[in-house]
């Protein structure tokens, strides 16, 4: 009697063999995940800082945009506090000149324009970060021992209209508010009147770039008062 031998094709892959593709694959994945989480935290930090550089942009345009055409009437003594006034059209025409020819000065309340009202912006605390919480030599002075106020800024109006002028992004000298925010040794008081007709803002701001990277900037803006008398 003839045996037959039937032999079955089959299209899968034996247990040896998978375990054996694995096994020469497993070094490669590693390698490659590793490579795109990388690639995943750079891109995640990256993000993160142009974010907080785009704050600090945003913020000057605006401090410029809203104080470089105003009358400044003070700055607080802690120079956290600036109060001024801004040129008016009380009649829709699109003139800020009154009939006697002189510039109508004021704030625009809910209601609308009156004049001799008043702007106040001033810095206002939303939390407290220590250097030695965080770890970072904040404003460059060689120590982490400083403890310093981050808030925004925020506008008021006579008449009580409040408006949030930027995000929670300054930071004061808990200490000192006019403190030494950049290590030069000289006080960094928020709002300060500079030489000649300009008003000095001097901004110290906390980066947060990743989990593990973390930085400050600190950056002056000199607005040249083109409406403050000589």
């Amino acid at each position: 009697m003839k045996s037959e031998i039937l032999c079955h094709k089959t299209n899968g892959f034996t247990l040896i063999e998978v375990a054996l593709v694995t096994a020469i694959l497993a070094p490669v994945v590693g390698i490659v995940l590793s490579g795109t989480s990388a690639i995943v935290d750079t891109s995640v930090g990256a993000a993160i800082q142009v974010s907080a550089q785009q704050q600090v942009i945003f913020t000057t345009k605006r401090l410029r945009e809203e104080l470089q055409k105003a009358q400044i009437d003070s700055v607080s003594p802690d120079g956290l506090t600036v109060v001024y006034q801004k040129a008016l059209d009380m009649t829709g025409s699109g003139i800020a000149v009154g009939p006697d020819g002189a510039i109508r000065w004021g704030a625009i309340e809910a209601t609308g324009p009156v004049a001799g009202n008043t702007y106040t912006m001033s810095f206002v605390q939303d939390a407290a970060i220590s250097e030695a919480t965080v770890q970072l030599d904040l404003n460059s002075d060689g120590d982490t021992v400083d403890t310093f106020r981050r808030g925004h800024l925020q506008r008021l109006t006579s008449g009580g209209g409040a408006t949030e002028v930027s995000p929670s992004m300054f930071m004061i000298d808990a200490a000192d508010p006019s403190g030494d925010l950049n290590g030069d040794g000289a006080p960094d008081p928020l709002f300060n009147f500079g030489p000649g007709r300009s008003l000095e803002v001097r901004m110290l701001t906390r980066m947060v770039l990743s989990n593990s990277r973390r930085g400050s900037n600190f950056s002056r803006l000199r607005l040249f008062l083109t409406n403050m008398p000589e």
